[in-house]
């Protein structure tokens, strides 16, 4: 029987770059057993997931629609949730924009 206790995470902008591998790293973990991905894209998480799991082999992934700017979204996304957050990867910027 173990005794490592279970943990679950949210990331935010989880579907490329530094939140993606956070997520494939975390996924190592065996105390790990749920990774949220929150992103605002249904179809890009959707395409994280897949390419996570396969990278991993661990099905810990879940979606969470959201966008961080937009206090509303993040309310409906963690409305979603169910049960308890254990730790936060807060990866995106809120209000930062490109300039070209």
């Amino acid at each position: 029987m173990s005794t490592t206790p279970v943990k679950s995470v949210l990331i935010t902008g989880a579907n490329a770059g530094i939140g993606k591998e956070v997520a494939r790293q975390l996924a190592s973990r065996p105390e790990i057993a749920l990774i949220y991905l929150a992103c605002r894209n249904r179809d890009r998480a959707a395409a994280a997931q897949v390419e996570l799991e396969a990278a991993t082999g661990r099905r810990v992934f879940d979606i969470v629609v959201m966008d961080v700017a937009d206090l509303d979204s993040v309310r409906a996304g963690l409305d979603r949730i169910s049960g308890t957050i254990d730790a936060l990867v807060m990866n995106e910027l809120v209000g930062w924009r490109h300039r070209a």
